[in-house]
């Protein structure tokens, strides 16, 4: 690809097409971008003359360039898929697929159902994704020295550690008697939670997102054998049984062997240097997502405009929810509903895998709570934890577990920041520490470090671990640089932790297209969003 000063095409000088250099050169520079790169290809595309640029040709050579570059790297993603899996990504619309079928063709799938209907609704309350949270759900600024924790390839992981896909097909619990089941699905109501911790195991979905919390005496929660036996385990509960399926014709282990050949093969061509290494990481990473996917209960369609549309709204009117006629004037997007009580999919297989993963995180985490060591803020794999305390907690995890903590190895952990320049290259001496030295934990996906290491000429250097759902990290950083309330990003986490709100302009960097329902596209002309966190703060 190469550079384009977007906020030169207003509508004006779209209109006029030819505008004046010393404009164009001040929009180049404005969006901090090479001039001399710029002007060489103006003079390369022939789109300057009398001391003016073509925006316009200039803007189709770098569409083209950009088509010339998708068309690039999708042939060589492809022939690298070819190579690794022996799958053409020709045949799939989405890698989640593309994996999904290379376990069927490995034989991961062997006498295990698909399932539909009621069995598949009430499994489908089971799904539980990583658990995301600070601790207690309260707010920290926190001066001291952690590292960020990471489960290695926590879901492949997990599909390694499993003892496999459950055969067979679900049966109704008349009598519920947990240690006779190879899995089952069950719905409980929480009469006590006996031990309580900063990071609990239990949640429930509140206004529409999940909250993980001791306080859940009374709820009725959905969940599997596995999430069941850590909360008996680890947080002690008491509880009632409701209802549920379960499943006892065995087990197929093919996954254990398929993922961990996966890993291997990821692993090795990492090492080499060889970018063929993340057809192995993506197959690995996506290939439980389309077990639980949910049923799919509309259809879209692209219809001519008169008695192709006409006919088909006359023969399917009660059930068209949308008929919107496209930017063109000669199509209609017509949106029906579609039944849903055929749709099948593994939901029990997507289940169990997000649990073990869990598990794999319970197992260091509440240990970690249990020897009072601090952890501030998980995200579904990685902990913000005391770096002064990981190798006590590998030494008793070792006593209780029997294998090492610490490692590149599936259901491992490692530490994982980095502080790279612009060219993607480390900026500390090999093999030198990076850790946080002082850190804001506001809330879900939005925290902030400090980070501290050793370049190779043995100066200490920082730089910023900046994370916000909602807002990207150049929007805070373009804050922070242009704000006379702000004199860098810890100012404004640090204004955010005392409670205040920030309005952040989501286009002060980069401009929005928009898709309009019409597939017309459009350049958003204002596109805010406000942050504030009502979270108590950690005393």
């Amino acid at each position: 690809k190469d550079i384009m000063p977007y906020d030169l095409y207003t509508e004006e000088n779209v209109s006029q097409r030819w505008v004046d250099l010393n404009e164009c050169l001040r929009e180049v520079n404005k969006a901090k971008l090479d001039e001399k790169i710029y002007l060489n290809n103006c003079e390369k595309w022939d789109c300057i003359a009398n001391e003016k640029i073509d925006i316009l040709k200039y803007a189709g050579e770098y569409c083209y360039l950009d088509c010339v570059t998708l068309q690039k790297g999708y042939e060589k993603f492809q022939l690298m898929t070819l190579q690794a899996l022996n799958l053409d990504i020709n045949d799939y619309v989405s890698l989640a697929s593309m994996s999904n079928d290379y376990l069927v063709i490995e034989g991961c799938y062997d006498d295990v159902l698909k399932i539909a209907g009621v069995p598949r609704a009430f499994i489908q309350k089971c799904v539980v994704g990583g658990r995301v949270m600070t601790a207690e759900n309260k707010k920290y600024h926190i001066r001291d020295r952690l590292s960020d924790f990471d489960g290695v390839s926590l879901f492949p992981s997990a599909m390694n550690r499993m003892t496999g896909f459950l055969k067979g097909k679900p049966k109704i619990i008349k009598d519920f008697q947990p240690e006779k089941y190879d899995g089952y699905f069950v719905c409980i109501r929480i009469k006590k939670i006996n031990k309580r911790y900063k990071f609990p195991l239990g949640s429930y979905k509140k206004d529409g997102v999940r909250e993980f919390t001791n306080d859940l005496e009374g709820h009725i929660i959905y969940l599997d054998k596995t999430s069941l036996e850590d909360l008996i385990k680890y947080q002690k509960i008491e509880y009632e049984f409701i209802n549920g399926y379960y499943y006892d014709e065995g087990h197929n282990n093919k996954i254990n062997s398929v993922i961990k050949h996966i890993f291997t093969q990821r692993l090795k061509y990492k090492k080499e240097g060889n970018p063929i290494q993340m057809v192995f990481k993506e197959c690995m990473n996506s290939s439980y997502g389309k077990s639980f996917m949910k049923p799919i209960d509309t259809d879209s369609k692209y219809l001519k405009v008169g008695a192709e549309f006409n006919d088909y709204m006359d023969r399917n009117y009660n059930y068209i929810k949308e008929a919107i006629l496209l930017a063109n004037d000669k199509y209609y997007k017509v949106t029906r509903i579609q039944p849903i009580n055929e749709h099948y999919n593994n939901v029990h297989i997507g289940v169990e895998i997000l649990s073990m993963s869990k598990r794999i995180m319970n197992e260091v985490m509440c240990l970690a709570e249990d020897l009072d060591i601090s952890m501030y803020y998980t995200d579904t794999d990685s902990i913000h934890i005391q770096a002064d305390k990981i190798d006590l907690l590998a030494s008793e995890f070792h006593k209780i577990h029997h294998r090492a903590l610490i490692g590149d190895q599936m259901g491992q952990f490692h530490t994982d920041f980095d502080m790279k320049d612009e060219e993607g290259n480390n900026r500390n001496k090999k093999g030198s520490e990076i850790v946080s030295v002082e850190s804001y934990f506001l809330g879900k996906k939005c925290y902030l470090d400090k980070l501290e290491s050793i370049d190779k000429d043995n100066n200490t250097i920082n730089d910023f671990h900046i994370r916000s759902k909602g807002v990207s990290t150049d929007c805070i950083i373009h804050k922070a640089e242009n704000s006379d309330s702000f004199d860098d990003v810890m100012d404004i986490y640090d204004y955010l932790y005392e409670g205040g709100s920030i309005k952040f302009n989501l286009l002060a960097v980069r401009p929005k297209f928009e898709m309009c329902k019409n597939m017309k596209v459009i350049t958003r002309q204002e596109f805010f969003r406000t942050l504030r966190f009502d979270y108590p703060q950690a005393q």
